[in-house]
């Protein structure tokens, strides 16, 4: 059992590591905001590591408030990182296309009166 806990924190170790160096040469901020959420996820499956050797739960709160900071984390990252207003343009787009349909409809039931 030692053996797997040991084999499993180098593997976590090592995914840190690389997870660290695609953060330092990630080309823009969204790749930059996935690596840390990924460095979350890994902290998280290390704490989990930690309780499962000592066979306790007390860092189940820890474990709740952590995931609960990653996923509100990358939620905001995504909605206010530029770009993200996309499915909002192409929204107000489909809403002028029907506002403009409507009245078309409006004029031709008036022609035909």
């Amino acid at each position: 059992m030692t053996a797997l806990l040991v084999v499993a924190a180098v593997v976590l170790g090592i995914a840190a590591v690389l997870v660290v160096v695609r953060m330092a040469i990630g080309p823009t901020m969204l790749d930059r905001a996935i690596a840390f959420d990924v460095i979350v996820a890994i902290s998280i499956a290390a704490v989990s590591l930690d309780a499962a050797h000592r066979r306790t739960a007390e860092n189940l709160p820890l474990l709740l408030v952590a995931t609960l900071l990653g996923f509100v984390g990358s939620v905001s990252i995504a909605r206010f990182s530029p770009g993200s207003d996309d499915v909002e343009e192409s929204d107000d787009d489909s809403d002028d296309q029907t506002d403009q349909t409507d009245q078309s409809t409006d004029r031709s039931a008036g022609e035909a009166r």
